[in-house]
């Protein structure tokens, strides 16, 4: 399971999701020969947790960021036995959750996203006051958006659920009504998309964190 923006959704794709059965293939030959071993002694077992942490790993490297290990607790065991996930990795021992429903998922990690997220929304608000003493500064929906054209923005704060309706002039935007003609809703994505093109850091922070600035700010490069 993985959030984005506020959304809990099933991974798809980087070989996700990972999935088998945990229950011996032949059982009753185990039997008969007297070889039964416990589910997380298994080879297969331990292979499969070996690949599912080198794709893990392979992920995290490419786009890092917090990850909830949810699982039995030999489970659990197994998967930091077989090498060392990044830092920010924060094993759940709790099991049955395997395929969700997305909500349980959430609500096991629940206390645990939110001091993340607070965390995140304190160190955002920091770098943003930084930036103000070094006027490499943008806030609100206009400053952003012509330093995002411009491939100035160095770290992008934005909250989870904006969305503004705007009509583009080429050189400013003006607020307008979903009903106009010429209104664009795809604002806000079309700026995150820029910056993330321009090489950008781009953070979604809880809703009303940059309230004063109008939702939207950014760390310029210059």
């Amino acid at each position: 399971m993985e959030r984005r923006a506020g959304a809990d959704r099933r991974a798809h794709g980087d070989g996700f999701p990972f999935a088998r059965s945990l229950e011996p293939q032949d059982v009753g030959r185990e039997e008969r020969v007297g070889d039964v071993p416990s589910t997380f002694r298994d080879e297969d077992t331990r292979t499969f947790f070996r690949d599912a942490h080198q794709a893990l790993r392979t992920v995290l490297a490419s786009e890092p960021r917090p990850l909830y290990v949810l699982g039995e607790a030999p489970a659990v065991a197994l998967l930091e036995e077989i090498g060392s996930l990044p830092q920010g990795t924060t094993p759940v021992q709790q099991g049955g959750l395997g395929h969700g429903p997305a909500e349980a998922v959430r609500k096991a990690v629940e206390l645990l996203t939110a001091a993340h997220e607070a965390a995140l929304t304190t160190t955002v608000l920091a770098e943003l006051d930084a930036a103000r003493g070094r006027r490499e500064y943008a806030g609100g929906l206009d400053e952003v958006w012509q330093a995002a054209r411009e491939g100035r923005i160095h770290l992008l704060a934005v909250e989870e659920h904006y969305r503004a309706v705007v009509r583009d002039y080429g050189d400013h935007l003006e607020p307008a009504e979903a009903s106009d003609l010429d209104a664009r809703d795809d604002i806000v994505d079309e700026i995150v998309e820029q910056a993330l093109e321009t090489g950008a850091e781009v953070r979604f922070v809880r809703d009303d964190s940059l309230a004063d600035v109008a939702r939207i700010a950014a760390v310029l490069r210059y």
